[in-house]
């Protein structure tokens, strides 16, 4: 799903991001990077000392911030909301590894009696 559209030296920079995790960089319909991450990383992009950045917000507001950055320098930042689908997806696997955790020490315990 694509997020976010930044603009630099004419050409289109998108950020795509998937519930699991993970990101894709493309730059006019060319995929230039893939990374996965659950907290955010660094992209190395095609221009001298340009990357982009991502940083996900986990409590709270729930967002991922995206700052692009040439030469030391950010040029561009942006803030996006992440998608109800993907937030729900990240409340059930919270519930769901609960709810495995909870079973798995019970038995241990159960075993150990």
């Amino acid at each position: 799903m694509k997020y976010a559209e930044f603009n630099i030296e004419n050409q289109i920079i998108e950020f795509h991001n998937t519930m699991i995790g993970f990101e894709k960089i493309v730059i006019n319909n060319k995929t230039v990077s893939k990374k996965h991450s659950f907290s955010g990383a660094t992209h190395q992009l095609p221009y001298k000392d340009c990357y982009l950045e991502s940083k996900y917000v986990q409590f709270g507001n729930r967002k991922i911030e995206l700052s692009l950055i040439k030469e030391g320098n950010t040029i561009d930042k942006k803030t996006v909301a992440t998608d109800l689908k993907q937030r729900f997806f990240w409340i059930m696997m919270g519930v769901l590894s609960g709810i495995g955790t909870y079973q798995f020490l019970n038995y241990i315990v159960q075993f150990a009696n």
